[in-house]
């Protein structure tokens, strides 16, 4: 991919943090990172403050936990009800001052990124995993992100596929995301984390029925050394080579940048 492919600017509003960086890629140049709060507007307010410099700017990328609908209004956002009805679109146009704006799930994002640009570039098919505050991603056959027919509940982190009593913040029972509760605290290695083996062992059957070789984990907990190679030997001893960028964390933003379809 070229890069006057790419957006200018990028922003990644996850359910615990937000970034921005500029580009176009293949590495996003981060400006800022901050929390993100139960109170959209003053959430916008800190990422617009963030960005010295708004001459010339056109295009936005946003990465988004939440659901927006056509206009880019939030439609649901378990994580930060609160957000639930806020007109991000508009927002992000204004605060940011750009006219042309893509806002995407984060995990689609990050998805896109990492095939195009990223850890799985060399591969056209493959399955994309983030693990942050919740479990997200999207299986990418033949270099295109495949979409569920419903995004509502129909991610890969609310997968229904574990034994677990344990309630999702959708409401249900057995999304695959419900195994980060019990994600112990970083400790001694090696990680004992049950539900989240059960958790990849789900993800490595996926890959096995879609005849997926490879899949690229990304997400802010695989900074964590225990989880990363917790992961990598999970999915290594069930025969999918997993690839693991070298940030991580900025898969989304990565994928903010990058245009939908693009080469």
């Amino acid at each position: 991919m070229s890069a006057e492919k790419g957006h200018c600017l990028a922003v990644d509003i996850g359910g615990s943090t937000w970034s921005v960086a500029s580009g176009p890629g293949p590495i996003p140049l981060v400006l800022s990172r901050g929390v993100t709060t139960d109170d959209p507007e003053a959430t916008l307010a800190d990422i617009a403050a963030a960005i010295p410099i708004r001459s010339d700017r056109r295009s936005l990328g946003c990465a988004f936990a939440g659901a927006v609908d056509g206009d880019g209004r939030v439609t649901g956002w378990p994580n930060r009800p609160a957000w639930r009805g806020f007109p991000l679109g508009q927002r992000l146009r204004s605060a940011l001052d750009v006219t042309e704006l893509h806002i995407d799930d984060d995990g689609f994002a990050a998805a896109r990124g990492e095939a195009q640009l990223g850890a799985g570039r060399h591969h056209d098919d493959l399955l994309v995993v983030t693990l942050g505050t919740g479990i997200g991603g999207a299986v990418v056959l033949d270099r295109t992100v495949r979409r569920p027919v419903d995004t509502g509940g129909r991610t890969l982190g609310h997968l229904r596929a574990l034994s677990s009593a344990a309630r999702c913040r959708c409401g249900r029972t057995g999304c695959l995301q419900t195994a980060l509760a019990t994600l112990p605290a970083p400790g001694s290695a090696p990680l004992h984390w049950p539900q989240g083996r059960q958790a990849f062992d789900v993800l490595a059957d996926l890959a096995a029925v879609l005849g997926l070789r490879a899949a690229v984990v990304c997400g802010g907990l695989m900074m964590r050394r225990d989880v990363r190679t917790a992961v990598v030997s999970w999915l290594d001893a069930r025969g999918v080579e997993c690839l693991v960028p070298p940030r991580p964390a900025d898969s989304s933003l990565l994928g903010a940048l990058v245009r939908e379809g693009a080469r």
